[in-house]
């Protein structure tokens, strides 16, 4: 079972104008609320193929939104994302959109990540552990902490286990 418990709204109910603006309402929420949430949204065809519905992708989302959001992230906060392409990076990237934060997207194989995160006054970097070496964390002043996907996905497990009703 999927966290459906939100402590508090996301970002469709958080600004006038949303959800008219949210690309997240546009990509994704609105084909669940439509009762389209049983159809593919995305297909990673490495290294295993697997799809994945609309309405798991928006819960997926809505995880990460929701572990962004209870680790600082707010509105306008710009959060670096060092993350090779795949379900993970679109999962973080919806997840920044949602919140209204925003995304800086870093080219894992050829960013000066440091200078990027120093110039842009990154908040916060979301990254795994086997990219973590491109980081140089002392030199960077803004930075309030680097997130690791793989500690995100261990929270989201942990919480859909407690929500597992027995």
């Amino acid at each position: 079972m999927v966290r459906t418990d939100l402590k508090e709204p996301l970002l469709d109910h958080r600004f006038d104008d949303a959800p008219k603006t949210n690309a997240v309402f546009h990509l994704m929420d609105q084909h669940v609320e439509l009762g389209h949430g049983f159809v593919p949204c995305l297909i990673e065809s490495e290294p295993v193929s697997q799809s994945m519905s609309f309405g798991d992708f928006q819960a997926a989302v809505n995880n990460y939104s929701r572990i962004f959001q209870d680790n600082g992230i707010c509105k306008d906060d710009k959060v670096l994302v060092l993350l090779k392409t795949g379900k993970v990076f679109h999962q973080t990237l919806l997840a920044i959109i949602r919140l209204g934060a925003i995304a800086v997207v870093c080219d894992h194989e050829t960013a000066c990540v440091t200078q990027i995160a120093e110039k842009e006054q990154i908040k916060i970097i979301v990254t795994d552990y086997t990219l973590r070496r491109l980081i140089e964390v002392n030199r960077l002043t803004t930075l309030q902490q680097v997130m690791f996907t793989e500690h995100m996905n261990q929270l989201t497990q942990t919480n859909q286990a407690l929500d597992v009703v027995g």
